[in-house]
């Protein structure tokens, strides 16, 4: 029922999973997945960012950074998840 590739949508619509989160209807942040059970706000605040400068890590959401692009309907839960390149499955990290 995910629809193969990197967006939550194929050819024949959107995925059963994605929906708007009107909770939390803020500007790239109202993407949600029932799948994962977790939007772009939840995802946001747990995506953990390294420095690179400095090598201390923080969190997306308190550095200001929309991390998760569950929004524009890029998938997040790495299922059918295949770079069309080369065909090959691969799991995106969270």
């Amino acid at each position: 029922m995910i629809p193969k590739g990197y967006y939550c949508y194929d050819e024949n619509g959107t995925c059963p999973y994605w929906r708007k989160d009107i909770e939390h209807d803020l500007y790239q942040e109202n993407g949600y997945c029932e799948f994962l059970q977790k939007g772009d706000y939840e995802l946001n605040r747990e995506m953990v960012l390294r420095d690179t400068k400095t090598g201390k890590q923080k969190i997306a959401a308190d550095i200001g950074i929309k991390a998760s692009l569950l929004w524009d309907k890029v998938k997040e839960c790495g299922k059918n998840y295949i770079d069309e390149a080369d065909s090959r499955p691969r799991k995106r990290n969270l």
